[in-house]
């Protein structure tokens, strides 16, 4: 990928040394992954206040891009791994800006809502996912998606959006939405975790097995 379409932005949080990320609107078949969304800042600012959140634990970030911040400053406060996943036209740069920054106890996979792996290959203890939420046809794969892994998931978006309250309103029968972050500017982070009564994660992988989604090879390996 060529380097010149590309600019670079760092951020230092406490505690924590100093982050470098590529990105570039200028991509455009990455798409809106091509560059670093308000959100995973406003997550990693969380993140830095609260380790224990990550510390040992299995980290998986949804929707990385090319940047993968939140997961990289996971891993530096002590994930035990963390997994970047996203499409595969992102992984190239999000390998570049992952391995920029950190050097072990992370892995890099595609992963496409519409077509999930094996639970066994999502397995995490924490879910993050930043600014994912931005149009309504994502919705309904993104909730039965969040509802299959079963884990708590910290995610954060725009203040006020309408596909993101759209979201809230379809996830309020199955999770609990607790609000972790709402004072920033523009962004919110929730922490949305299963309710006891909801859907059964068997009965959901059985519906997208089933259900006429294109066939992928949907999560590969990228690195150790």
């Amino acid at each position: 990928m060529d380097t010149e379409d590309f600019w670079r932005l760092d951020f230092e949080f406490d505690g924590l040394k100093k982050i470098s990320i590529r990105e570039s609107w200028g991509a455009d078949q990455l798409g809106i992954g091509a560059t670093l969304w308000p959100g995973a800042v406003k997550l990693s600012e969380y993140l830095v206040k609260h380790p224990d959140i990550v510390r040992g634990k299995r980290v998986l970030e949804l929707g990385s891009g090319c940047a993968g911040l939140t997961g990289i400053v996971s891993v530096m406060l002590g994930s035990k791994l963390t997994l970047f996943t996203d499409l595969e036209p992102l992984l190239e740069p999000l390998f570049d800006n992952v391995t920029e920054n950190i050097s072990e106890r992370y892995e890099l996979r595609i992963l496409d809502w519409r077509n999930p792996p094996p639970l066994q290959e999502m397995e995490c203890d924490v879910v993050f996912a930043c600014d994912c939420i931005y149009d309504i046809q994502v919705l309904e794969c993104f909730l039965s998606l969040l509802l299959l892994i079963g884990k708590p998931c910290y995610l954060s978006g725009i203040i006020g959006d309408a596909a993101l309250q759209l979201f809230y309103e379809q996830a309020q029968p199955n999770f609990d939405i607790q609000p972790v972050v709402e004072s920033s500017p523009l962004r919110s982070v929730y922490l949305l975790t299963s309710k006891p009564n909801a859907a059964s994660t068997e009965s959901l992988y059985r519906d997208f097995v089933e259900s006429d989604a294109l066939p992928a090879d949907t999560m590969t390996e990228a690195c150790l």
